[in-house]
């Protein structure tokens, strides 16, 4: 292992367990795989585990919102009030017993996953944590 190559300001960036972890890692993989490419992916999000197939309903949705108003339109960000009201009429609908939204024709579930998704939009206005300390005379701090 003394040949090695190590990216040593991504080492420095770790802690002591971590980095012999990655160590640990790499040299395990490397019995196990051959002589193969370092990847130095630790910490990072393994998006392989999203199933795509459960985002069609999100899919379908956004084709929709790209036909009502522009492909993307969503990405130039909006209040996140906007965004809270819209998710929570689309849970009430999945409550209520409904899966097919009547404006759209496409599944709830899809709406509901959309607006989770905006909800990450960093363009967005967070508009509602800064809220008063009182709402109708209510203190709520």
């Amino acid at each position: 292992m003394c040949d090695e190559t190590w990216d040593t300001d991504y080492l420095q960036r770790l802690s002591a367990e971590d980095t012999a972890y990655v160590v640990a890692q790499q040299y395990v993989s490397k019995l196990e795989t051959g002589n193969q490419a370092l990847r130095y992916n630790s910490g990072k999000p393994q998006l392989s585990m999203v199933d795509l197939k459960c985002l069609e309903p999100c899919a379908r949705v956004l084709e929709y919102g790209a036909k009502k108003y522009a492909r993307d339109n969503w990405k130039k960000g909006m209040d996140v009030s906007k965004i809270v009201d819209s998710l929570l009429r689309h849970i009430g609908d999945l409550q209520a017993g409904k899966t097919i939204d009547e404006e759209s024709g496409q599944l709830i579930i899809g709406h509901i996953q959309c607006n989770a998704l905006f909800l990450g939009n960093p363009n967005n206005t967070d508009d509602l944590s800064k809220s008063k300390d009182s709402v109708n005379g209510v203190n709520c701090s």
